[in-house]
């Protein structure tokens, strides 16, 4: 029987803004993507990379996908734009920071 798994890295900060400042960036809202039945079936696997801005409400404003299966890519972007992070903030004001977001899909036995 093959089981399927999906995580993420949601917070890897690309240095947008200056380590010593207050980040914030914490995960307050996560959507599991979903690893739809065919492409299990069809062993499809792999890591979808993508580009993310976070908004200054802690949104997801924009999502540009960097690598990945194609197949899997809007599964993921779906489930990603659903997500909702802190406010990162510079001297206490909400800011837009700028991260990578990694979702691996794999299957296991």
């Amino acid at each position: 029987m093959i089981a399927a798994s999906c995580s993420s890295q949601p917070n890897k900060t690309l240095g947008k803004i200056h380590a010593g400042n207050k980040l914030g960036g914490e995960m307050l809202h996560y959507v599991r993507p979903v690893y739809p039945s065919w492409a299990k079936l069809q062993k499809i696997t792999g890591e979808v990379e993508f580009r993310a801005l976070i908004a200054e409400d802690g949104s997801v404003k924009e999502l540009t996908p960097l690598s990945g299966p194609k197949e899997l890519i809007p599964y993921a972007e779906a489930a990603v734009r659903q997500w909702r992070y802190r406010p990162a903030t510079v001297n206490d004001t909400p800011v837009e920071i700028i991260t990578q977001i990694r979702i691996n899909f794999t299957l296991s036995q």
